[in-house]
């Protein structure tokens, strides 16, 4: 048993988050009552509340079906705190029989035909567990299947991802691979001829619509899109890792890479903690293109808030956000990720801002090609675009000649690394000292190399933080 990402989904080293004794989740499938979230895995069958499913689990439920059948009271009243009386229903059928340690003992065989899953919105799902066709919404799902070692059951990806089809798969299956197109917009004709068993969706948006009109597909929301890596212990973006573990029977590869990740997180966040709060250098994150950074004529901007990539990274880089220091007032817009302000509220008179990173969405998940965007990323070398849009950036009233700006790849927001990666670059870059042992471009180097990508290095190829460090 991988003990190690038990602990740390026990035992979470938290920023800026606070976390309650459980949550209130809704449940969709087989019942309609409400689940209580006690559990540091959310596949159904981990009855003794860790994070992992074993035999141990399956013991459980069978000490529970004898202390019930003999009444005897003082083991139930033992049970009743040690065992999820919802999470041993394995089957979901609403009792705790020995059909449950069956199947408990069929997922950790990986011998089991379907399981049930709390989704990345706390939705009860029965989930295929022998998908062999798998379709990825945007660069998340793609590279989560990667690092999964699923490439051979990826069939298709959606418009994004397919740009990168060259650099994410050999050449034999790039020129197979499936294209999903405008996934926001799905040509549900186009799609149903893929015959996916399983569509890992990159948002909820559409989701009910995609379940309806995709056939003989489960449509899956694994939670990739909210990291909250800083608050591991109910992190939809850990949690997803550990599923789609259990959903492909690759658990140990998934296990392995969560503490790869955390591992890494672990190492920022000694760092960043160790920081003053005084001493951190102030950051501003907000997308090229849009509202004020498109060409000054918009006065708003939408600043990235913790709970985002964008924001996490400012977290374990040692930087201070500067939407901690809007008041609430002053917000016009808001939502999980981003709060919406006049410009003047964290740039002009009094700004406390030292640097500014701009996010960049070349291929979008509505199917679109920015072309106003800088091209980058991991095919990109050439740096002429980047630096003209850099320009334009600094060019603009507001910016500073003090401020540092830095123009950065979209994979960062929208890949598997949760803000990791990013904030090891910018924690290179807005607190050298502080940040001199991490290495950002080998931990790049690895990230490519758990993808399954070899001969690539991200030292010599590709524009991922402009300007600055090559990777």
């Amino acid at each position: 048993m991988n003990t190690k990402i038990v602990a740390i989904l026990i035992v979470a080293v938290m920023v800026g988050a606070g976390v309650g004794g459980y949550a209130l989740y809704k449940s969709h499938g087989s019942s309609s009552k409400s689940i209580n979230i006690d559990v540091n895995l959310e596949v159904f069958g981990n009855a003794d509340k860790d994070g992992k499913i074993t035999e141990d689990d399956a013991k459980m439920v069978e000490k529970y079906i004898k202390a019930k059948a003999d009444d005897n009271k003082t083991v139930l009243d033992e049970l009743a705190i040690t065992m999820s009386s919802d999470f041993a229903d394995a089957d979901r059928n609403g009792s705790i029989e020995q059909a449950d340690a069956d199947l408990i003992r069929q997922i950790v065989a990986c011998t089991e035909k379907y399981i049930w899953i709390l989704d990345g919105q706390g939705n009860v799902k029965k989930v295929n567990a022998e998908s062999k066709r798998i379709g990825c919404e945007y660069f998340a799902n793609t590279e989560l299947c990667l690092i999964l070692g699923l490439s051979d059951r990826i069939a298709a990806v959606d418009f994004a991802p397919y740009k990168y089809r060259s650099f994410y798969f050999s050449e034999e299956k790039a020129k197979t691979i499936g294209d999903l197109g405008n996934m926001s917009e799905p040509n549900y004709d186009e799609v149903n001829k893929l015959d996916l068993d399983t569509l890992l969706t990159f948002y909820i948006s559409n989701q009910e619509a995609k379940e309806t009109k995709i056939y003989n597909c489960d449509v899956l929301y694994l939670g990739c899109y909210n990291p909250d890596i800083t608050n591991t212990e109910k992190s939809a973006f850990i949690q997803g890792i550990l599923k789609a573990g259990y959903i492909f029977k690759v658990v140990e590869r998934a296990e392995e890479y969560a503490n790869w990740l955390l591992n890494y997180r672990d190492q920022l966040l000694s760092i960043a903690n160790g920081i003053p709060e005084a001493d951190k250098p102030t950051v501003m994150s907000a997308t090229y293109g849009t509202a004020y950074f498109n060409d000054g004529s918009n006065k708003t901007v939408t600043v990235y808030k913790p709970a985002d990539p964008l924001g996490q990274a400012i977290e374990l880089a040692g930087g201070h956000n500067v939407y901690k220091d809007i008041k609430e007032g002053d917000i016009t817009k808001s939502s999980l990720y981003g709060a919406t302000v006049n410009i003047d509220t964290v740039l002009g008179t009094n700004t406390t801002v030292k640097h500014i990173y701009l996010h960049m969405v070349k291929y979008t998940y509505g199917g679109m090609e920015q072309e106003s965007t800088p091209k980058h990323g991991y095919l990109i070398d050439d740096t002429t675009e980047l630096a003209a849009g850099l320009a334009k950036m600094k060019a603009l009233e507001l910016v500073e000649d003090d401020m540092s700006v830095k123009l950065i790849a979209g994979e960062f927001r929208n890949g598997c690394s949760a803000g990791v990666l990013l904030g090891a670059f910018m924690g290179k870059q807005i607190n050298p000292e502080a940040y001199k042992t991490i290495d950002p471009v080998k931990m790049m180097n690895e990230y490519i190399g758990w993808m399954g990508i070899k001969d690539f290095d991200a030292g010599v190829h590709g524009q991922y933080v402009y300007p600055g460090l090559t990777a």
